[in-house]
């Protein structure tokens, strides 16, 4: 920990880049699940993922594995586990109806979680069982918000109301509106690239790369014409005035309203792992997985993180 605390002040009071170990060593992966990711709100997927009442998409973060779930017009987070025997409850994204039930002994939930079955618990045809208090069994809830299309956790449970910490967001991105904004399947698109999701967040919102890697882009939104945005703990980014979303676009494609001047532009990587470009529109969800950091993009979002390690290749991007 002193090591690290070192290596941050040398960041700070002398702008020289963390070491190599940063972007490779597990044990400051760890360090960075715990202290960052566990303890902040984090984007996990789309809205769009459960729709409509009854539908059901399973997302590991972390190696933990956990459920979506629309009730109504209310997007729930469970751990994806069975109360009884610890079984994986959900595999693959489906419509389950109004109930969750337990592949293992059929023990069935509400969709608030609520444990309403447990077939033949006291043996045979019997139903019940004066040792087991249905009440106390229900699924295990995470603490989970919507916004702008996009579905957030908080793991640890002890990170600010998630209207505060979105504020700055918010703010910032007052002029858009998000329900205009729609997941296009025909566009989604999953990427895996071998590098460190704290370089993710960096490529998103550095220009510096355009000329060389992107020169096509960079004809259209030209790298001298880019500039900076820091906004605290909440967001980082860039913004461009020169862009010709004509040419990116390839065909016209509709002004979104609020955004009256298209030759301006801002993308934020809102901390820790959502990048969003409305203005194209796009959005990247990436996080740490077992050996990447996957993205999965669209026109409005991205789908998103599973796994846990961090390894040398972690993955990350695009939408």
């Amino acid at each position: 920990m002193q090591e690290t605390t070192q290596d941050f002040a040398a960041l700070i009071e002398r702008e020289q880049g963390l070491p190599g170990r940063h972007f490779t060593d597990e044990a400051v992966f760890q360090l960075e699940c715990r202290a960052i990711f566990e303890k902040s709100w984090f984007c996990i997927g789309l809205s769009s993922d459960a729709p409509a009442k009854g539908d059901l998409s399973p997302v590991t973060v972390f190696g933990q594995p956990l459920l979506m779930v629309r009730d109504g017009t209310t997007v729930r987070v469970f751990h994806n586990v069975c109360s009884h025997r610890g079984a994986l409850l959900v595999k693959t994204p489906m419509h389950g109806g109004p109930r969750i039930v337990c592949p293992y002994h059929s023990w069935a939930y509400k969709l608030d979680g609520a444990l309403v079955a447990t077939p033949h618990v006291g043996g045979a045809g019997r139903h019940t069982c004066p040792s087991i208090d249905s009440r106390g069994l229900g699924l295990r809830s995470v603490p989970v918000a919507e916004w702008a299309g996009h579905v957030f956790v908080n793991l640890s449970g002890t990170a600010p109301p998630f209207e505060q910490w979105i504020r700055p967001v918010e703010e910032r991105f007052g002029a858009i509106r998000w329900d205009d904004l729609r997941r296009d399947p025909a566009l989604a698109l999953s990427l895996e690239v071998a590098a460190n999701w704290k370089i993710i967040c960096e490529n998103f919102v550095e220009s510096y790369h355009l000329p060389p890697i992107h020169a096509a882009l960079n004809a259209a939104n030209p790298m001298e014409q880019h500039y900076q945005i820091l906004g605290g703990h909440s967001y980082v980014g860039q913004g461009g005035t020169g862009y010709q979303p004509d040419q990116v676009a390839g065909a016209g494609l509709p002004r979104m309203v609020g955004l009256a001047d298209a030759s301006k532009y801002e993308a934020l990587v809102i901390f820790p792992n959502l990048n969003a470009d409305p203005a194209d529109p796009k959005s990247y969800n990436f996080g740490p997985t077992d050996r990447l950091i996957k993205a999965v993009g669209a026109i409005h979002a991205s789908g998103l993180t599973s796994g846990s390690r961090p390894s040398n290749a972690n993955s990350g991007t695009c939408q």
